[in-house]
């Protein structure tokens, strides 16, 4: 296998976690500015969320390391803990999530590899770029089918074509809803980059808004989703974090 066929993953580690911050701060006893990222995942090893995922994108076919984009207080953190290895840190400001993925994009002229850096979820990029390829589409995002509510975006994707079609923001999915796992590969397609130069900005700290460019690469046609076999989390709220510790917790008593 060429290892080189792929670029390292971005990973988005930025965010302040405000809507789990006081259960980290009262429940965990964790420093304030302590990032959600490197919250443990109950699985072996003190495993961490970044952790987890640093090491699913440091695998076949991706042989450089993944470059995590964060603030310069997360970096900090993040450079001291046992659980962090082998990444290249980016600390260059933008207003959302997606935007580091969005503008490196723009820059390279190349395909991008991005995620979050929040979630639990059993699923390799391997097979990931295999069946974004497959599906041909310019962008794909990973998806899961929601077991119950979950504070997460949602998407309407079309049962024939597995293109996305839609996007929600409700306070909690409703069940079996296709839910964001926050994991994407986009293609440098003529029609996407033209989507980019005229829906972002050119100064990434200009204000814009966050689903603006998402829904007219959606719009075009250029969306499709592959769907999660295995588990997820997203780590949003304390109600997540207890989930993914009793489902940790039940793998670990199975494999003892």
């Amino acid at each position: 296998m060429n290892l080189i066929e792929h670029p390292p993953v971005m990973i988005t580690a930025a965010g302040e976690g405000s809507r789990i911050r006081d259960f980290m701060s009262q429940d965990l006893s964790l420093p304030s500015d302590f990032p959600k990222h490197l919250l443990p995942t109950g699985g072996p090893n003190g495993e961490t969320l970044l952790g987890r995922i640093i090491r699913q994108a440091s695998i076949d076919p991706i042989s450089k390391p993944p470059i995590i984009n964060v603030t310069e207080t997360n970096r900090q953190h993040m450079r001291v803990h046992p659980d962090i290895a082998n990444v290249v840190y980016d600390t260059e400001q933008f207003k959302f999530s997606l935007d580091p993925i969005y503008y490196r994009l723009r820059r390279m002229g190349g395909r991008v590899l991005g995620c979050a850096g929040d979630f639990y979820s059993d699923f390799s990029w391997d097979t990931f770029i295999k069946q974004h390829e497959a599906n041909g589409s310019a962008m794909s995002v990973l998806v899961n089918k929601a077991a119950g509510p979950v504070e997460a975006a949602v998407f309407d994707v079309d049962p024939l074509t597995n293109r996305v079609t839609g996007l929600k923001r409700p306070k909690c999915s409703g069940e079996r809803d296709y839910t964001n796992v926050g994991a994407y590969v986009i293609d440098p397609t003529d029609e996407l980059i033209d989507i980019l130069e005229r829906f972002l900005p050119a100064n990434p700290r200009e204000t814009h808004d966050t689903d603006t460019v998402f829904i007219e690469i959606m719009n075009a046609g250029l969306v499709g989703s592959v769907l999660l076999a295995g588990a997820h989390f997203n780590i949003n709220t304390p109600k997540e974090f207890e989930a993914l510790q009793a489902h940790t917790s039940s793998v670990g008593a199975r494999a003892s």
